[in-house]
């Protein structure tokens, strides 16, 4: 996720980049990184919250040139808090779910992001939401196949103990 992050950092010229992941009622920080590739400290203290919660919200990408004259988002406290100008926050959705977002900024340039980085953006977004997706079913599998294993020894212990009776009786 940190090579997403950092590819989707590279190749925008973002100064910092966050993947968040949301599960309907919290989010949590996967990746969080400036542009010299190092982590941010506290990521939820340097997005715009209202921004990335919109595009999961809506499942759609927002692009903004101006984040702080942009009337989308003339109700976002934390845009003039954080002093942001360019925003590029695109969803990440598989199988019909938003899972969370891929957030990049820009505080000092006005314009950095152009459709082209909107399109570039989106396809590794769709990238990281079939390998997120892919990791949430293996994990399943795996802890569908250790019930299975569990039951099946339980199934062979009590098989084993029907056994014994059926010979103390017999």
């Amino acid at each position: 996720l940190d090579l997403i992050v950092d590819s989707a950092i590279e190749i925008t010229g973002a100064a910092r980049g966050f993947l968040i992941l949301f599960d309907g009622r919290s989010e949590e920080f996967r990746a969080a990184r400036n542009i010299d590739e190092s982590s941010i400290r506290n990521p939820e203290f340097e997005v715009s919250h209202s921004v990335a919660r919109r595009v999961v919200k809506s499942g759609q990408a927002m692009l903004t040139a101006n984040a702080i004259d942009d009337p989308r988002l003339a109700s976002a406290a934390s845009i003039s808090q954080l002093k942001l100008l360019s925003i590029l926050c695109v969803p990440l959705v598989s199988r019909e779910r938003t899972l969370g977002a891929i957030y990049l900024d820009h505080p000092q340039v006005v314009g950095r992001f152009d459709e082209r980085h909107l399109s570039t953006v989106t396809a590794l977004a769709e990238q990281a939401a079939i390998a997120l997706e892919n990791a949430r079913l293996s994990e399943g599998l795996a802890s569908t196949n250790s019930e299975l294993r569990a039951s099946r020894e339980e199934v062979a212990r009590l098989n084993d103990a029907l056994q014994a009776r059926l010979v103390e009786r017999e």
